[in-house]
């Protein structure tokens, strides 16, 4: 069957959760890909194989070592082949590979690269991880560390739509676009600048249609009543002395998470437990 990316040639060339999440989607939607692998491999196979053989499946996997002329020519060959290559390296790095923008173009004209770097130019050979993508942001709370890889999981869609634009040029000559993780981090960040989600606004805790309540089991829930008609069916069925936090709050007290749950689905109402 003929799927949106079928006779696309993608290839990965760093071992970089960002440009691996961004594959292993681009490869869903058809794509054909190729990861390039070091003799030590991806960190992720050791962190965690369950999710690196997810991710890889169905992609040819290549190990080279491109400090060598071998290495170097056996990449040249395959992108001759390759419609894009993603990189997730810094261009400093690219460029001792010989694989800056400049030498790749001229090489291979209708070659698009997208590069995934950590922050925007002039700053896109400074270090750094999701971490520190997230902390710069001001999405991490110490001393909790953030419970997923927010940066990592936006830059690869990032990397996808600039695939995907790189595409749409495809009968043209190649073009370079990066997707900086530091950017992507704080697109998450919105809501708080525009006053949306700080503390005591619409979706703050400001509302007690849009809140967290505690359940009779010690667990919690998290209410999304919103648009009008989800609030009045709440009010006509739980009947709240007031229609405030404090009020909602007792009643949720009375029945298990699970239970509330049920109720809701029954009264098409947006609640559900939490999972923590």
């Amino acid at each position: 069957m003929r799927t949106p990316l079928s006779g696309i040639n993608i290839l990965n060339l760093t071992p970089s959760l960002p440009a691996t999440l961004a594959t292993a989607r681009l490869h869903q939607l058809g794509a054909s890909v190729i990861k390039i692998e070091s003799q030590a491999g991806d960190p992720l196979q050791s962190a965690s194989n369950a999710w690196y053989k997810a991710l890889t499946r169905g992609q040819r996997i290549i190990t080279l070592d491109l400090k060598n002329a071998d290495g170097q020519k056996e990449l040249n060959s395959l992108l001759k082949k390759t419609n894009i290559m993603l990189a997730a390296m810094r261009p400093r790095a690219m460029t001792k590979l010989s694989l800056s923008w400049n030498s790749l173009h001229r090489k291979f004209p209708r070659l698009s690269l997208v590069r995934i770097v950590g922050y925007p130019a002039p700053f896109e050979n400074l270090p750094g991880h999701d971490l520190t993508y997230q902390a710069m942001a001001g999405l991490v709370l110490p001393p909790r560390l953030p419970p997923t890889l927010l940066a990592d999981f936006a830059g690869a869609e990032q990397a996808v739509s600039s695939t995907l634009l790189a595409l749409l040029q495809r009968d043209r000559k190649g073009m370079c676009l990066s997707v900086a993780l530091s950017e992507a981090a704080s697109q998450f960040t919105l809501s708080k600048h525009y006053g949306l989600t700080t503390r005591g606004a619409l979706l703050g805790g400001g509302s007690p249609r849009y809140n967290l309540y505690q359940t009779r089991d010690k667990k919690w829930i998290a209410l999304a009543a919103l648009e009008d008609r989800f609030w009045a069916e709440l009010i006509r069925t739980l009947k709240p002395k007031t229609q405030t936090y404090k009020a909602l709050k007792q009643i949720f007290l009375t029945r298990t998470a699970k239970a509330w749950e049920i109720w809701a689905r029954k009264q098409d109402i947006p609640l559900t437990a939490m999972s923590f």
